[in-house]
């Protein structure tokens, strides 16, 4: 494959709209969904990380072949795309990136509408999973609808209402990667993101299995590998991919690392929940073992 210039990535959690799976899981509510990404609807959870890959790729159209892995994509009109075009469920290498972006002088490290203390960003506190949510600047811990939406009007229900003030917004937009309502949303807090982030080829509990894994012999395309494990947390530089905001990150604003992916967990989850408080962030790392959990979502990512 070609070096890629770009990929565009979801400006919120993936997530749905009209459907019970977030509300009454069960295998096939949770797989026969049409995904969304927007803010102010409930990212989808409740799904094993084969699950959430295959969601992913229906932006495009995709279909994997559970015999051998092999990808294809047939277009989807409903989002304009083409075969042509590439949708799957974020790496860890794809939000490293994210995460380092968002400390460069392009996102909100440089805005300088937050002074040095508030360039985190913002924690997603909602206790229901909406998208788009902000606990604003404050280290607050879980709260049933968030404190304030996307573009910063303050919430007291599923919708939010509150007036907009010049103050507020600012306390919206701090939850994404810019600080502006241009950024990308729920990299802190929401629900667990799932990355396709490997140990070894370990099946665990993710619904794959050894010869599932997506993309038959060009799998690296979709999923990163990790050969060398941490012990408790403490990641050896060798073992983490270049650029994958892990190693050299380790601890910064307080963020939980809690390693990588290992034989009993072989996932890999980034961002932290809704509850973590100061502990979740863009930098905040966790094993996973890709069994459907009620905090676990994922973020979908299109390539041309």
């Amino acid at each position: 494959d070609e070096e890629l210039t770009g990929i565009w990535v979801g400006k919120f959690e993936t997530g749905t709209e009209g459907d019970t799976c977030s509300s009454s899981p069960s295998t096939t509510n949770c797989q026969n969904v049409t995904p969304k990404i927007k803010p102010d609807i409930i990212s989808l959870r409740y799904q094993t990380v084969s699950t959430q890959f295959d969601i992913s790729i229906k932006f495009a159209g995709g279909t994997r072949d559970t015999s051998n892995g092999t990808v294809t994509f047939s277009g989807n009109s409903t989002y304009g795309l083409t075969s042509s075009t590439d949708t799957h469920m974020m790496k860890n290498t794809e939000w490293g990136a994210v995460a380092y972006l968002s400390q460069s002088k392009y996102g909100k490290m440089g805005n300088q509408n937050y002074n040095d203390s508030n360039k985190e960003i913002y924690l997603n506190n909602d206790g229901n999973y909406y998208t788009g949510r902000s606990a604003g600047n404050s280290e607050a811990n879980i709260w049933t609808y968030g404190y304030y939406s996307y573009n910063g009007k303050p919430c007291s229900s599923a919708t939010c209402t509150g007036e907009k003030t010049s103050e507020t917004i600012l306390l919206g937009t701090g939850a994404s990667t810019t600080g502006t309502i241009y950024g990308i949303y729920d990299m802190s807090g929401g629900a667990y993101d799932i990355t396709m982030s490997n140990y070894a080829v370990t099946v665990g509990s993710s619904g794959f299995t050894t010869s599932s894994f997506p993309g038959g012999s060009n799998g690296s395309k979709y999923y990163d590998i990790y050969t060398v494990t941490d012990e408790y947390g403490i990641i050896p530089s060798e073992a983490s991919i270049k650029g994958d905001a892990l190693y050299e990150t380790k601890y910064w604003y307080s963020d939980m690392t809690g390693g990588l992916p290992r034989a009993s967990a072989p996932w890999l989850s980034r961002g932290g929940s809704n509850d973590w408080n100061i502990y979740a962030g863009v930098f905040y790392s966790e094993s996973a073992k890709g069994i459907s959990y009620s905090n676990s979502a994922f973020r979908t990512v299109l390539i041309p």
